[in-house]
Protein backbone atom coordinates (compact mmCIF):
# COMPACT_ATOMS: atom_id res chain seq x y z
CA UNK A 1 0.00 0.00 0.00
CA UNK A 2 1.20 3.49 -0.79
CA UNK A 3 2.26 5.99 1.83
CA UNK A 4 -0.65 8.00 3.26
CA UNK A 5 -0.91 11.45 1.68
CA UNK A 6 -2.91 14.31 3.20
CA UNK A 7 -3.88 17.23 1.00
CA UNK A 8 -5.35 20.28 2.72
CA UNK A 9 -8.48 21.41 0.93
CA UNK A 10 -10.01 23.66 3.59
CA UNK A 11 -9.97 24.21 7.33
CA UNK A 12 -12.76 21.64 7.78
CA UNK A 13 -11.81 18.76 5.53
CA UNK A 14 -8.76 16.86 4.38
CA UNK A 15 -8.41 14.61 1.38
CA UNK A 16 -6.54 11.51 2.58
CA UNK A 17 -5.15 9.13 -0.04
CA UNK A 18 -5.01 5.64 1.49
CA UNK A 19 -3.66 3.68 -1.46
CA UNK A 20 -2.72 3.44 -5.12
CA UNK A 21 -2.82 0.22 -7.09
CA UNK A 22 -2.13 -0.44 -10.77
CA UNK A 23 -5.19 -1.76 -12.61
CA UNK A 24 -4.91 -4.83 -14.86
CA UNK A 25 -6.46 -3.06 -17.85
CA UNK A 26 -4.29 0.05 -17.39
CA UNK A 27 -4.70 3.10 -15.25
CA UNK A 28 -4.44 3.22 -11.50
CA UNK A 29 -6.96 2.82 -8.67
CA UNK A 30 -6.72 5.54 -6.03
CA UNK A 31 -8.60 5.15 -2.75
CA UNK A 32 -9.08 7.58 0.10
CA UNK A 33 -11.13 9.22 2.81
CA UNK A 34 -12.69 12.67 2.89
CA UNK A 35 -14.58 13.75 5.99
CA UNK A 36 -17.26 11.04 6.45
CA UNK A 37 -16.81 9.58 2.95
CA UNK A 38 -14.78 6.75 1.48
CA UNK A 39 -13.89 7.27 -2.18
CA UNK A 40 -12.23 5.45 -5.04
CA UNK A 41 -11.34 6.50 -8.57
CA UNK A 42 -9.78 4.83 -11.59
CA UNK A 43 -7.46 7.29 -13.33
CA UNK A 44 -5.60 7.08 -16.62
CA UNK A 45 -2.66 9.13 -17.90
CA UNK A 46 -4.74 10.64 -20.71
CA UNK A 47 -8.33 11.82 -20.95
CA UNK A 48 -10.90 9.89 -22.98
CA UNK A 49 -14.51 9.97 -24.11
CA UNK A 50 -15.28 7.59 -21.20
CA UNK A 51 -13.76 9.92 -18.60
CA UNK A 52 -15.74 12.41 -16.54
CA UNK A 53 -16.01 15.55 -18.67
CA UNK A 54 -13.65 13.88 -21.18
CA UNK A 55 -10.94 13.68 -18.53
CA UNK A 56 -8.67 11.09 -16.93
CA UNK A 57 -11.12 9.71 -14.32
CA UNK A 58 -13.11 6.84 -15.88
CA UNK A 59 -14.58 5.45 -12.65
CA UNK A 60 -15.56 7.18 -9.41
CA UNK A 61 -17.28 5.86 -6.31
CA UNK A 62 -18.17 7.76 -3.12
CA UNK A 63 -19.74 6.13 -0.07
CA UNK A 64 -21.08 7.82 3.07
CA UNK A 65 -19.51 5.92 6.00
CA UNK A 66 -22.25 7.02 8.42
CA UNK A 67 -25.19 5.66 6.40
CA UNK A 68 -23.42 3.07 4.27
CA UNK A 69 -25.02 4.55 1.16
CA UNK A 70 -23.22 5.05 -2.14
CA UNK A 71 -23.74 8.77 -2.82
CA UNK A 72 -21.96 9.01 -6.19
CA UNK A 73 -21.12 6.42 -8.83
CA UNK A 74 -19.61 6.89 -12.29
CA UNK A 75 -18.45 4.13 -14.62
CA UNK A 76 -18.22 5.52 -18.15
CA UNK A 77 -21.45 7.32 -17.26
CA UNK A 78 -23.43 8.35 -14.17
CA UNK A 79 -25.53 5.80 -12.29
CA UNK A 80 -25.67 8.01 -9.17
CA UNK A 81 -24.85 11.71 -9.51
CA UNK A 82 -23.37 13.55 -6.51
CA UNK A 83 -26.31 15.52 -5.13
CA UNK A 84 -25.42 15.90 -1.45
CA UNK A 85 -23.31 18.90 -0.46
CA UNK A 86 -20.40 16.78 0.79
CA UNK A 87 -20.46 14.54 -2.31
CA UNK A 88 -20.46 17.58 -4.61
CA UNK A 89 -17.54 19.13 -2.71
CA UNK A 90 -15.50 15.91 -2.84
CA UNK A 91 -16.36 15.40 -6.53
CA UNK A 92 -15.05 18.87 -7.42
CA UNK A 93 -11.86 18.33 -5.40
CA UNK A 94 -11.24 14.96 -7.10
CA UNK A 95 -11.81 16.51 -10.53
CA UNK A 96 -9.44 19.37 -9.81
CA UNK A 97 -6.80 17.05 -8.35
CA UNK A 98 -6.94 14.04 -10.67
CA UNK A 99 -8.87 14.84 -13.87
Amino acid sequence: MAKKVVKKTSDLYKLVVKGRKAAQAGGVWITGIFSSCIWQIKRFDEGSKYGIRGGKISKLWIKDKATGLVIADYERGWSIRPTRKLAKELFEILLKTYN
